[in-house]
């Protein structure tokens, strides 16, 4: 509808004239009649712009008009504007590329005119809502979700500042990263991140007025119903519109919307995402890293390492270190060599266990052999001493930045009373001959120049050149329990979660190092707030000068004087952030990293978008998010949002960018002190607009080369019997070439017990490893692993007393316990596990072979009645079932020792289980034919009460000959 010289008409009382004809179904007519086709082909594409009103009338309406046909004419594209709703119908506007609802409100459209603006989006349509096109058609539904918030409120008019958080798309890129701009900032009801990817947010600290906190989105695109939608907040005044960023804003959003520009408006959407579960073979894992070839390397808290591979999908054991898992220590930190595709390098930092008084935690390289870490390879790099007797503070991760020089993060190994009269404890408490100690390695990020022949130099630029006083591999010191640490590669800044006291006064803390330092702990924490809890009773308290702080400790083993005290980046504490209310409340343990940049020449198409190049990731184990920040060029903090919200995270424990761009998750699971059943490996996949596909038929794994024939899968077992393996290879010119490896272990932790290079002999599977106690509600098991080259076949298998809350899978029924920590804190064990049962329960165990198995016995107790019924799914063979009540079967009276088998009767910390632990409990049997299939056993509880009816605690296999 351009005139013959190809500027836009503007309609005004004429338009009143025009709508008869409209009216009539002539709208064709009236195009070429007035506009003339050809100068319709001369606009790139056309823009309706409708200003209508049905409450508050914004007296910039004819500026923001008058700003687009601007626009329109400096950028090729007719503009045509309208306050007449009659001209919503589907052949008028098919027209446009662009329909602006510039300064709506209410009700605007009947429900003829909606359905044509349904029918104009769903065929490809673009709409762009200026400022209070969000207070317009409240009872639509459809619009709701168009515009993707309502405006709630808003304050007067004043300046605030807006964080353009997404620096591609064409509306913003443009714009500076933080702008101070006056208008009217509306409040939405809902916040409508979750289902749009959000462009800008204002800095309710910048104004007065706000109301939605911490995260206040003000401009957002989304794809939407078939078409593209596009709002800014921003646009109430008249002089917004001579903004020349306002109106670069406002030309990206239309470009956009009109498909003219491409950009990615779905980087921020959990739904663009597939979160892939690589394995939930894992227990207590701790650190990752990821190969060219997107092998994943884990550690085990309690020694185990483990790989899993994306050819077989599978996880393996490929190593395991006894570890001295006393306080916080254990196996700390993973890192693969910059090299790892040439040298095969592994760098693991573990807690050692003692032969004597002294005890240590130590840094070494390993080397992989393609398929086992040569646990026998291992070139010991750095030690440091420390103690076991008070917790904690371990620390204990292991990175490279791109110039291949390892850091290690160490924690100040203290806790306890400073005041003591005990001069051990007293020691031990002092964080000052550990933190800010130059002549010692705790409480430090060190960095070191490891060598090829397994020693280390140290590189230039740390924070001190050795001497008798200092330790030359400290980068930066004055840290409590640096847990995680991440370098970006393009800045070298390092990134680190500092967990803090715990008391009042004392802050945790997010940290960026741009250099070398002294970060301040135990004199300082927080923006360098004394900490006075750090001082000993009998002297007066003299506040610490952060300019030039002192170490006044008895036991300072370096110098006095310390460098100036670097202020934390982020801090917060266990009450809401009046600064950063966006990192919530609750318990606390920092973490940070990775920073993101985006490798166009390797990134796979699923890899983690260019959205978040620069933007920095920080989690939260204990409050279970994962936050992006974005960052000025000088590194603060901007602004703080949520990582994909909807996505949930159980205690994240390390995010790890892979080489092709894609993001891996480990989380820890539930329960704070470990053995969850829930720990898992997630690698988000990212399809963009699209969405994951709807059905991914998986690849068909490569043949075996060997079969593993006996025991078969899901077998039962007695400890400390001998069996037989067999084993056949297809190629028998390579059958002793084939190597058998026996595992036994708890959870899902296996320890290699034995390795043999027959295809046929025996095995024995004995208790002893150094997971102590041996206790007994632990889901111990064993692995008979046999593999030829990277072809592997297994069988596990289970112990002849299968404790009930180690099933595969629950439904309505989660474990309860009875006795927290029998052992010790450390442990985090509990010695009575059960699983209630109520109608409905179900509980699965897979792979289980019931083969020469004739007997099943429960140990259960019941407050009424209700029957178990079991069934073998894989098989064709029936299970009978079995009533229960609280008189079924034989009664029982457990004692301690039935949970806490092989507990030293003086073992630190034990005590007797909860009072009613081992009340009315029984044990009933049931009779079943033998199964020659690897099944999944199914237990369904039905019961016609509503309450919780029974508890079950395990199960026992029996047999009257044991074959196997």
């Amino acid at each position: 509808m351009a005139s013959p010289c190809g500027t836009a008409i503007f309609v005004s009382s004429d338009w009143m004239e025009m709508n008869k004809v409209l009216a009539a179904g002539l709208i064709g007519l009236v195009i070429a009649a007035v506009t003339g086709r050809d100068a319709v082909a001369q606009h790139r594409y056309e823009v309706l712009v409708f200003s209508k009103t049905e409450g508050f009338r914004h007296n910039s309406i004819e500026s923001g008009v008058e700003a687009i046909r601007a626009l329109g004419a400096e950028n090729g594209f007719g503009v045509y504007a309208t306050e007449d709703s009659d001209y919503f119908h589907t052949d008028s506007l098919e027209q446009f590329e662009v329909i602006v609802f510039l300064n709506t409100t209410l009700d605007v459209l009947d429900s003829g005119q909606e359905a044509a603006m349904v029918d104009y989006i769903q065929s490809g349509g673009g709409w762009v809502g200026v400022h209070a096109a969000a207070d317009t058609e409240y009872d639509w539904e459809w619009y709701g979700g168009l515009v993707g918030g309502y405006f709630a409120s808003h304050p007067a008019v004043q300046p605030a500042d807006i964080v353009f958080t997404d620096r591609l798309h064409p509306s913003t890129k443009d714009l500076p990263l933080v702008w101070n701009h006056t208008d009217e900032w509306y409040n939405y009801e809902p916040n409508p991140r979750a289902n749009v990817h959000v462009l800008a947010v204002i800095k309710e600290s910048s104004y007065e007025g706000g109301t939605m906190g911490d995260d206040h989105p003000i401009a957002w695109a989304h794809h939407y119903d078939g078409g593209r939608a596009w709002y800014t907040g921003l646009g109430h005044t008249v002089e917004s519109y001579a903004e020349p960023y306002m109106r670069a804003h406002l030309l990206g959003g239309i470009e956009w919307a009109a498909g003219l520009v491409e950009a990615d408006v779905t980087a921020t959407l959990a739904s663009a995402y597939d979160e892939v579960v690589l394995t939930t073979e894992l227990t207590d894992p701790m650190e990752i890293d990821i190969t060219s070839d997107g092998r994943v390397f884990i550690i085990e808290w309690a020694g185990s390492i483990k790989i899993w591979e994306p050819a077989t999908g599978a996880m393996r054991v490929i190593g395991w270190l006894p570890v001295d898992k006393n306080i916080e220590d254990g196996l700390l930190g993973l890192a693969l060599d910059p090299q790892f595709d040439d040298n095969q390098w592994g760098y693991i930092y573990y807690s050692v266990i003692p032969d004597g008084p002294k005890k240590i935690n130590r840094l070494s390289r390993f080397v992989y052999d393609g398929h086992m870490l040569d646990m026998d390879s291992e070139i010991p790099m750095l030690e440091i001493s420390v103690q076991r007797s008070t917790c904690c503070h371990s620390g204990g991760s292991v990175q490279f930045d791109k110039d291949g020089l390892l850091y290690l993060s160490t924690g100040d190994n203290s806790g306890g009373d400073r005041n003591s009269p005990d001069p051990d404890l007293r020691r031990w408490a002092d964080q000052s001959r550990t933190s800010a100690n130059t002549n010692d390695l705790r409480g430090k990020i060190l960095r070191i120049k490891p060598e090829p022949d397994g020693t280390y130099s140290i590189p230039e630029g740390n924070l001190f050149h050795a001497d008798s006083l200092h330790r030359g591999e400290i980068y930066t010191m004055g840290h409590h329990n640096p847990f995680r640490i991440s370098i970006d590669d393009s800045t070298g800044w390092v990134y680190w979660g500092d967990v803090g006291p715990g008391l009042v006064d004392g802050w945790d803390e997010f940290n960026q190092a741009q250099e070398p330092g002294f970060y301040g702990w135990p004199l300082f924490t927080g923006y360098n707030d004394p900490y006075p809890h750090y001082h000993l009773a009998e002297k007066e308290y003299v506040e610490p000068n952060a300019a030039a702080p002192l170490n006044e400790s008895e036991y300072n083993t370096g110098v006095r004087e310390l460098h100036e005290a670097i202020p934390a980046w982020i801090r917060y504490y266990y009450g809401p952030s009046e600064e950063y209310p966006e990192l919530g409340a609750g318990g606390l343990n920092p973490m940070a990293g990775p920073t993101f940049h985006f490798d166009e020449v390797n990134a796979f198409d699923t890899a983690f978008p260019p959205y978040y190049n620069g933007k920095v990731m920080i989690y939260e184990w204990m409050r279970n998010w994962i936050q992006v920040v974005t960052i000025d060029e000088d590194g603060s903090v901007l602004e703080i949002d949520p990582f994909l919200p909807g996505n949930d995270y159980i205690r994240p424990m390390d995010i790890e960018v892979g080489p092709h761009g894609r993001l891996y998750i480990i989380e820890w699971g539930d329960e704070f002190w470990g053995s969850n059943a829930n720990a898992q490996l997630v690698r988000l996949d990212y399809y963009g607009a699209s969405g994951p596909p709807e059905t991914e038929v998986p690849e068909m794994p490569p043949a075996l080369s060997l079969s593993l024939d006996w025991p078969p899968d899901g077998g039962v077992f007695d400890f400390d019997s001998t069996y037989t393996y067999r084993v056949t290879v297809n190629d028998q010119a390579r059958a002793d070439e084939a190597i058998i490896r026996i595992y036994t272990g708890f959870d899902t932790s296996p320890i290699p017990l034995a390795t043999y290079t027959r295809p046929e002999g025996e095995f024995r599977i004995t208790r002893d490893y150094t997971h102590n106690p041996d206790l007994h509600y632990a889901d111990r098991f064993a692995i008979v692993e046999a593999c030829l080259d990277v072809s592997c076949a297994r069988a596990k298998l289970h112990p002849r007393l299968k404790e009930a809350e180690h099933a595969t899978s629950t439904e309505k029924s989660a474990r309860k316990t009875y006795s927290a920590r029998p052992a010790s804190k450390h442990w985090g064990r509990t010695a009575l596990t059960v699983m209630p049962l109520e109608n409905g329960s179900r509980l699965t165990y897979n792979p289980l072979n019931l083969q020469g198995i004739n007997r099943l016995t429960f140990r259960f107790r019941a407050t009424g009645t209700g029957t178990i019924l079991l069934s073998a799914e894989g098989s064709e063979i029936a299970l009978p079932s079995i009533p229960i009540s609280p008189d079924t079967g034989q009664a029982v009276v457990p004692h301690q020792a039935d949970y806490t088998a092989g507990v030293p009767p003086d073992f630190p910390g034990m005590g007797l289980l909860a009072e009613g632990a081992y009340d009315n409990w029984r044990e009933v049997s049931v009779e079943i034919p033998s199964i020659p299939e690897t099944i999944t056993l199914m237990l369904t509880f039905e019961s016609a009460e509503e309450e919780t009816v029974a508890e079950l605690d395990w199960i026992r296999f029996e047999d009257a000959g044991f074959i196997y």
